[in-house]
């Protein structure tokens, strides 16, 4: 704002150049992923993030194991008077005893963004994996289970989710409903189309989402309903299903669709950004000095 002897106050914009500094940081894995990031200098947001990434690959409560290495390479966005704007995970890497992944984030010039493998293959998923916080698997998918209130041997087409009653459940992907209400044994049901052959079912709600109608259209993460042991159920828990073209799959080991993959012409820009991306993951002597190494001491 400058004063103008004949025309008053008058303001103008000035750009500010934004600083950005990209950071590495390894840690063992200790007690738990948020336990790791936040000694790894994580903020909780930046490890929600981080937890995204890993689970397209990993089973976060089975697969992670005490003293598998977790490293990130991030930038910290900041103010040209030092405050910190905004951070962005850029690269990570997991390597541990039963379960390994490299991502690396990459924009393209429409703004839009995702995680790949060093080949280029899109890490995201169209399907969560599991559409609610749960405790424990109380009963897995199996063909030729004995059903344990009817005592009769019962196909069980889905995964029993454990979890206390009213814990949201929220949609596998975008879709439509296509079911919302009592179905027998299933209790209060909602079911979701997602195209290409996919259908997903959540049942034994203890209710619904407020205004959810058979016809809505639903995005991935959006919350339908509560866990709960309407139906015939013998504690409170998520029935989930995943059925793939008319035919019912394991949820924990079906092929989850890929999300959207790169074009040619971006691939070959992709495989130029990970190359030192990956090189630095692999090994923080690599030589790019644009990466500071963190020291968490």
């Amino acid at each position: 704002m400058e004063q103008d002897p004949e025309q008053g106050l008058q303001s103008s914009l000035v750009s500010r150049q934004v600083q950005r500094h990209r950071i590495r940081t390894e840690e063992p894995l200790l007690g738990s992923l948020y336990l790791t990031a936040r000694r790894a200098g994580l903020s909780d947001q930046m490890t929600m993030n981080l937890a995204g990434i890993l689970s397209w690959e990993i089973d976060l409560g089975r697969q992670l194991r005490k003293n598998d290495r977790l490293a990130i390479i991030y930038d910290k966005i900041k103010s040209p008077d030092g405050e910190l704007l905004d951070t962005e995970i850029q690269a990570v890497s997991y390597r541990g005893r039963n379960a390994e992944l490299e991502a690396i984030r990459f924009e393209r010039a429409d703004g839009q963004s995702s995680y790949y493998n060093p080949d280029g293959d899109n890490l995201r998923r169209e399907l969560k994996r599991y559409p609610v916080d749960y405790t424990r698997i109380s009963s897995h998918f199996d063909l030729n289970r004995r059903h344990p209130i009817l005592g009769v041997r019962r196909p069980h087409l889905g995964v029993d989710l454990a979890a206390p009653t009213g814990t949201p459940v929220y949609a596998a992907g975008d879709g439509r409903v296509v079911e919302r209400g009592r179905n027998g044994g299933y209790g209060r049901v909602v079911s979701i189309e997602h195209g290409s052959g996919y259908k997903t079912l959540y049942a034994h709600l203890n209710g619904y989402a407020r205004g959810l109608r058979v016809g809505d259209r639903v995005q991935r993460g959006q919350l339908i309903g509560y866990v709960g042991q309407s139906g015939t159920a013998t504690g409170p828990h998520l029935h989930y299903e995943v059925i793939v073209n008319g035919r019912h799959r394991d949820p924990v080991k079906v092929d989850l669709p890929k999300a959207e993959p790169l074009t040619d012409d971006y691939l070959a820009k992709f495989l130029s950004h990970a190359k030192p991306l990956v090189q630095a993951l692999r090994d923080p002597d690599s030589g790019d000095d644009e990466i500071k190494i963190a020291s968490n001491d």
